[in-house]
């Protein structure tokens, strides 16, 4: 920063040797300037580092003093409160005795962006501020048993050493390892539950005082196997280490010790374990030093310590997983049990509380969550019934088994076990009938506290509930975090999905098919009665008999897809009358497209390809030639990006993409036969009379596959459906007579009957 005196005034400036010009706001510069005429346009745009364009106000003309050297320098002024900065503008003018200032010059070598990105994802390997705890660490540990070296090992994983509390950086470390690309890929995992805090909360009631006991080096303390020592070893810089004790950052660690731990106290009364730490207390202080003299005893035969720092005994207040337990702010199941619930018209809420000696109530628990979008379409009755069958399942744990009065301010609610309820009250009644309650009247009110909180609740995210699957279409997706090809493979190297691929591939799993009932197409018109008389029909048209040559076969021809637009073949014609086509086809369906187009380069086609997926969908593969258009990397990039499976056919050899090499070949001659010049006439006509046509292949017609229902054309019309019959039966009925007229007004026709 640099003092000066501008117009007298005593400004600090920040030196930019990267600034071009000097800079001031307009607030700045309207408390030091003088009656100097307004600001001169500058006629230049000023560009930040980020690349943001500023446009300034104008530049002024300011007197400046520094260091005994007097001049009159421009100023840009622009508008904001910014910082004022010396450019190199005033840099040339003033000289600012730089070798004063400089205290040390930090040299920068150049490094590849890319070693700087690799660099930065693995910092932990170039740090050493752990280097000398972290040896020290092993070697205590190795004393201590819980490491030892060895020589050899046919699996290993990185040594991470992580400070036990991240706010004191020079506190004790912990020695993990990463073992996420080792045992946690291979092993499965101990799914062993893990205790809710409510669960022991609801279980210690009733206790005077309270006892939490924290084991040391809690997960180290069990001894390991022979057999899985091997796979926790890992690599450090004084060599191969091997765990002969459980070990942190291992995914099963949690669940094996939990387990642990239950089976030496979950026997016990007024104890309770939370992984590494224990809870208890008792009735009486005879009860509870009785419970710790057990629990001691265990711990000592099974050779478990305790950190006698963070453990506190008898205490009428403890905290334990972030829960603050006393004889006052716990729940106490002896005494009196209230629960008040309230509905509003998008939320639900619920509170627990416990009546006192003087007869006043202490909330004890609070419950609420958002009503989904059914929920919120129930009449207020059912949304109150609602608010209840929330609160009962929320403190289950503190309800069940015990006698409790529930509150609601909707009267009507009072006669839940009526004999006429709907099928929604009835299965709440029967939920609720689990409960020994007393259902009562409260007005809102008198109890405002379960009022606010269904006007403020949780979201219903927080509850487990249904959530609605929306399916989104997408025409191109730029970048995805994973590929098909990775999530097959992860999918395939899971131990539990592996299995299940396995065995559907296999046909280890048997599954029921869904029937889907197709009825079979017949023809309804008595005069040409059967398909081989049209096909006979057809083949004797001279024009048809000219254009027709042998069909070819060959040995292995496509599988037939399972549903319609799965897999398309397409193929370029023309040019034809200075055009060229784009001709689509539909393996299932044998519906065919034809598009104009104005090349054959990848970007024509894929303008035609985005149209036909708007409609009809996006399929899995997409059959083609080698050509140009169909071999650019531009054309992979838009199948790719649509997930789509491209197939190309075998070089010499067009019959690989027959299907659309023999509709090329339908289309010419059909255009060719037609007469007339209008050509998209004659492309619509050939369009529609080939999709109402039922195919050879299938024997239906191509429209009724992709579609879902007949086309009409003027020979159905000749035979209407009967839908259409009454319809026109109704229509004749009506005769123009005085009661029917037509009147036209300036707003339009208007019809009267």
């Amino acid at each position: 920063m640099v003092n000066v005196k501008i117009n007298g005034s005593e400004v600090s400036m920040e030196v930019d040797t990267g600034a071009a010009v000097s800079v001031m706001g307009i607030s700045a510069y309207k408390r030091i300037k003088k009656n100097e005429g307004k600001l001169q346009n500058s006629g230049v745009v000023l560009k930040t580092y980020t690349g943001e364009l500023i446009r300034p106000e104008g530049i002024g003309l300011v007197e400046v003093v520094y260091n005994g050297q007097c001049c009159k320098l421009p100023i840009t002024v622009v508008k904001g409160n910014v910082p004022t900065l010396m450019g190199r503008d005033w840099m040339q003018r003033l000289n600012l005795q730089w070798f004063k200032r400089m205290r040390g010059i930090n040299f920068c070598d150049k490094v590849d962006s890319r070693v700087k990105t690799l660099l930065e994802k693995y910092p932990e390997v170039f740090s050493n501020r752990l280097g000398t705890r972290t040896e020290q660490e092993l070697n205590r540990l190795e004393d201590q048993g819980v490491w030892r070296k060895v020589q050899y090992s046919k699996w290993a994983a990185l040594i991470v050493p992580v400070l036990k509390n991240s706010k004191d950086p020079t506190g004790p470390i912990r020695i993990c390892g990463d073992y996420k690309i080792t045992v946690n890929q291979a092993a499965p995992v101990d799914s062993y539950p893990i205790p809710n805090i409510t669960d022991h909360l609801a279980t210690i009631a009733g206790g005077e005082r309270y006892t939490k006991l924290d084991l040391s080096q809690a997960y180290q303390q069990l001894e390991l196997d022979e057999t899985s020592r091997e796979f926790l070893t890992i690599n450090t810089h004084q060599g191969l280490y091997q765990p002969t004790h459980l070990q942190f950052d291992v995914h099963s660690t949690t669940g094996i010790f939990q387990r642990e731990m239950d089976r030496r106290l979950g026997r016990l009364s007024f104890v309770k374990v939370q992984v590494d730490g224990i809870l208890m207390s008792g009735k009486t202080d005879a009860e509870h030093l009785n419970n710790l003299e057990s629990v001691l005893k265990i711990l000592k035969e099974s050779e478990l310590t305790l950190k006698v720092s963070k453990c506190s005994f008898m205490q009428p207040k403890v905290e334990f997983c972030g829960f603050i337990i006393s004889q006052k702010a716990h729940f106490n199941p002896s005494r009196k049990i209230v629960v008040h619930c309230d509905a509003s018209r998008y939320g639900v809420r619920a509170v627990l509380s416990q009546q006192q000696y003087d007869g006043s109530e202490k909330p004890v628990s609070f419950a609420s969550r958002t009503l989904n979008i059914a929920e919120r379409n129930y009449a207020q009755i059912e949304k109150e019934g609602l608010a209840l069958v929330i609160a009962v399942k929320k403190f289950h744990q503190f309800l069940f088994g015990q006698k409790f009065r529930l509150y609601t301010d909707h009267k009507p609610l009072l006669g839940l076990f009526s004999e006429s309820k709907a099928a929604r009250v009835l299965r709440w009644a029967l939920l609720l009938s689990a409960y020994d309650y007393q259902l009562l009247y409260c007005p809102g009110e008198k109890y405002a506290t379960a009022d606010g909180l269904s006007r403020l609740p949780l979201d219903v995210s927080k509850e487990k509930s249904r959530l609605k699957t929306i399916e989104v279409a997408m025409l191109e997706l730029v970048k995805t975090p994973i590929t098909e090809k990775q999530l097959r493979g992860a999918t395939q190297n899971n131990p539990i999905l592996g299995v299940v691929l396995n065995r559907v591939l296999e046909g280890g799993l048997t599954m029921e098919p869904r029937k889907v009932e197709m009825k079979p197409f017949a023809l309804r018109f008595s005069e040409l009665s059967t398909e081989g008389e049209i096909g006979d029909k057809v083949k004797n048209f001279e024009t048809c008999q000219r254009s027709q040559k042998n069909l070819l076969t060959w040995s292995h021809p496509w599988e037939y897809p399972s549903r319609p637009w799965e897999r398309l073949h397409i193929d370029h014609a023309g040019p034809m009358n200075g055009k060229i086509y784009l001709v689509v086809v539909d393996s299932f369906s044998k519906w065919i497209e034809v598009e104009v187009v104005r090349s054959t380069e990848a970007k024509a086609t894929i303008k035609v390809l985005r149209k036909l997926f708007s409609t009809h969908g996006i399929p899995r593969v997409i059959v083609s030639d080698n050509g140009s258009g169909f071999s650019s990397e531009e054309y992979k990039e838009f199948l790719y990006s649509n997930r789509i499976k491209p197939v190309h056919s075998a070089p010499y050899h067009p019959a690989t993409n027959g299907q659309a090499e023999r509709m090329v070949k339908t289309f010419k001659n059909s255009i060719k036969n037609f007469q007339g010049n209008n050509i998209e006439t004659q492309l619509c006509r050939f369009l529609f009379k080939y999709r109402v046509t039922p195919h050879s292949t299938t024997g239906v017609s191509p429209a009724e596959l992709l579609l879902g229902r007949r086309l009409q054309n003027p020979l159905s019309m000749l035979h209407p459906e009967v839908s259409s019959r009454i319809n026109e039966k109704k229509l004749s009925d009506i005769s123009v007579d005085k009661d029917l007229f037509f009147s036209t007004r300036r707003h339009g026709l208007r019809q009267k009957l």
